[in-house]
């Protein structure tokens, strides 16, 4: 879900007619079901060198009473193309992953209690 929500961002920086040196913004969204809040996701979308960085923390309580949280970080490129991706999941299990996408491939370490994995991804031209 997390990081749908900085997707749901990246494509709305695409459609941004504002120049990369004026367009900031931050927030917080409230995860609820009916009445009752089950979480918030913060996020902060800020200028990064010649592109733009997107952060955001999530916290969010499970069914089973703990708590949930973890951040990422978004970075993009001038021509608003993900360029790099770090997820760290804080509780209940710690785990992250790491993504950086250059030449048409995403290359990914995925780190989890279970062990480490390396992956390679060959993306489409227009990536």
């Amino acid at each position: 879900m997390h990081f749908l929500g900085l997707l749901f961002y990246s494509l709305l920086l695409a459609q941004a007619p504002a120049p990369a040196d004026s367009f900031i913004d931050h927030g917080t969204l409230k995860i609820m079901i009916g009445a009752q809040v089950l979480g918030t996701e913060r996020f902060d979308i800020e200028t990064a060198g010649d592109g733009y960085r997107m952060k955001g923390e999530l916290k969010l309580k499970m069914p089973n009473g703990a708590d949930a949280t973890e951040s990422s970080v978004m970075n993009l490129n001038h021509d608003y193309i993900v360029t790099s991706y770090t997820r760290l999941q804080k509780s209940p299990k710690k785990a992250s992953i790491q993504m950086n996408i250059a030449g048409g491939q995403a290359k990914t370490l995925y780190v989890t209690p279970e062990g480490t994995k390396d992956f390679e991804y060959m993306l489409e031209p227009e990536m």
